[in-house]
């Protein structure tokens, strides 16, 4: 299980991938503490990597928190290139945002 924060569709704002549609997993908890942060920690939901890569809807997914290296991210990475597979371009390739 993994502690959600939230689940949305927006547009990357930066990086490589900037302007291409993604959705963005934001995982709640951290253990950094660092004096700067202002991100709402808490944790929304608890959902397994199914329920996660379920509610994904854009080809490139954005997994951020919190600080997401505080969980095993492989049976979640694993889910999402499986639903990649099983979707074959169905909806990952539209943006109406």
């Amino acid at each position: 299980m993994y502690r959600v924060n939230e689940i949305f569709h927006s547009v990357q704002g930066e990086g490589s991938y900037l302007g291409c549609p993604a959705t963005f997993v934001r995982l709640s908890g951290c253990n950094l503490n660092c004096p700067w942060c202002d991100t709402d920690h808490s944790e929304k939901e608890f959902l397994t990597a199914k329920e996660i890569a379920d509610r994904v809807e854009y080809e490139k997914v954005i997994i951020t928190g919190g600080e997401p290296t505080i969980y095993d991210l492989e049976p979640l990475l694993l889910e999402l290139k499986k639903e990649e597979k099983d979707d074959a371009g169905d909806k990952r390739d539209k943006f109406d945002g």
